[in-house]
C-alpha cells in the first residue's frame, strides 16, 4: 500500500469517524485527489509534448528527405500520431477513474456522517 492509500484509509476509517471533523476530512480527501490529478496532468502534458515533437520530426523528415529516409520519417510520424492518441486516451481514463473515486469517497464520508448522527446511544445501525 502506498502513501496515498494509507492517507486515504486513515481519513476514511469508519470506526473512529468524528462528526465535528467531517468537513475537514472531506476537504483533505478532496485535496488528496486534486494533488494526484495535478501530477497526472503534468505527466500528460510532458508526454503529449514528446508525442507532438516526434510527429513534427517525422513530418519534417517526409518533406526534406528522399528514399529510405522518407520511409523512416513516415514511420516516425505515424508512431508520433498514435502515441499522441494513446496518451490522450490514457489521460481521459485516469481523469475519469480519479473523479469517480473522489466522488465515492466523499459519498462514503457523507453516509458515515449521516449514520453516526442518526444513531441513538443504545442502538446500532446496519
Amino acid at each position: 500500500m502506498n502513501d496515498f492509500h494509507k492517507k486515504l484509509k486513515n481519513y476514511t476509517s469508519v470506526g473512529d469517524f468524528d462528526l465535528d471533523k467531517g468537513d475537514t476530512v472531506a476537504q483533505e480527501v478532496r485535496s488528496l485527489y486534486e494533488a494526484k490529478m495535478k501530477k497526472a496532468r503534468v505527466q500528460y502534458w510532458w508526454r503529449f509534448a514528446v508525442a507532438v515533437a516526434v510527429t513534427v520530426y517525422g513530418a519534417l523528415g517526409i518533406k526534406y528527405n528522399t528514399g529510405y529516409y522518407v520511409q523512416w520519417a513516415l514511420f516516425t510520424a505515424l508512431v508520433g500520431v498514435n502515441l499522441a492518441f494513446a496518451i490522450i486516451l490514457w489521460y481521459w481514463q485516469l481523469d475519469t477513474k480519479l473523479g469517480i473515486l473522489k466522488e465515492v469517497k466523499q459519498l462514503r464520508i457523507e453516509i458515515d456522517a449521516l449514520t453516526k448522527s442518526k444513531e441513538q446511544p443504545g442502538e446500532q445501525t446496519i
